[in-house]
């Protein structure tokens, strides 16, 4: 019999969010070339874009099956009402989801979270009722002290049910030791292996190609706080000033902020803005480009 492993993804790529945790994607469809696995998202759909109640998609792909749910939660204008109806609605979808998915399937032989910021209480669940072992892997910057947002910000709640999940995991992995050992000052947790970011090679690779007049420069994030995006501008303001020709092209959600902030540092005509694109589309500009350019605050 083959194994059966669940998934569960804090982020992943959904209608909402096409690009959100699309490295947790690719990372489920390498390990599906060797397993059979399940990955279920939940996915709050606050504003009834895509459901006024609960919305399922499945997708089907070899051996990864993606189950997406999309729920809306009641709103008031009380805050801590709508915390807690959010919360109940939450529990009551994915008990229901899963509980459907096991009747399928069978008991889990192995549960994985992706990021334990959102999954932690599914994954409790299915290990108090069904004594599925965890395995969390982790990406979340917000354990490290200088996050702008991070573990202190969480209401007390949802601290609760991290402490709880991280406590009975089996294995926990982290993209980077500063990460893992921030995970360790933070909760009571089993000692971490690192599992490194890694890129895949079939289509990020090097492609010769002319010498170009102009050097190019190429940034690629979520320009988030830790991305650093101000000091990059800055940093290219002061190279523009001491005379040197260059252009830059920043991939990423860009914002009023950016584009100000560029304006104002008298480099429009030395910066292209693009939204995010599929990585196949992303490899050509990185092939063209002379340098990629990475400033994080502390990643």
């Amino acid at each position: 019999m083959p194994a059966n492993i669940i998934w569960l993804p804090s982020w992943y790529p959904n209608i909402l969010g096409p690009f959100d945790g699309d490295f947790i994607q690719r990372h489920a469809r390498a390990v599906s070339a060797s397993a059979k696995l399940t990955v279920v998202f939940f996915k709050k759909d606050t504003e009834s874009i895509i459901t006024n109640d609960l919305k399922k998609t499945v997708s089907v792909q070899n051996n990864l099956q993606e189950i997406i749910c999309y729920y809306r939660p009641v709103r008031t204008r009380l805050k801590l009402l709508n915390r807690l109806i959010s919360f109940y609605t939450y529990r009551k979808v994915y008990k229901k989801i899963l509980t459907e998915l096991i009747n399928e399937n069978g008991r889990p032989d192995l549960v994985h979270v992706h990021v334990a910021l959102a999954a932690a209480a599914p994954a409790l669940w299915l290990k108090k009722k069904y004594q599925a072992p965890l395995l969390i892997s982790e990406h979340w910057t917000g354990y490290l002290p200088s996050a702008l947002y991070g573990i202190s910000d969480l209401h007390i709640f949802q601290r609760k049910l991290m402490e709880q999940l991280f406590a009975s995991a089996m294995v926990l992995t982290a993209v980077s030791k500063v990460l893992g050992d921030s995970i360790k000052e933070h909760f009571i947790a089993p000692d971490y292996v690192v599992v490194p970011n890694v890129v895949n090679t079939d289509i990020f690779y090097p492609l010769p190609g002319p010498a170009k007049s102009v050097c190019r420069f190429i940034h690629i994030s979520t320009l988030s706080f830790q991305k650093n995006i101000e000091a990059i501008i800055n940093a290219f303001e002061i190279i523009k000033h001491k005379g040197c020709s260059f252009e830059l092209i920043i991939f990423g959600p860009p914002s009023e902020t950016l584009y100000t902030l560029i304006v104002n540092a008298d480099l429009a005509g030395n910066i292209c803005l693009k939204n995010e694109v599929p990585q196949p589309e992303l490899a050509k500009y990185v092939q063209e480009a002379d340098a990629l350019i990475l400033f994080s605050r502390y990643e």
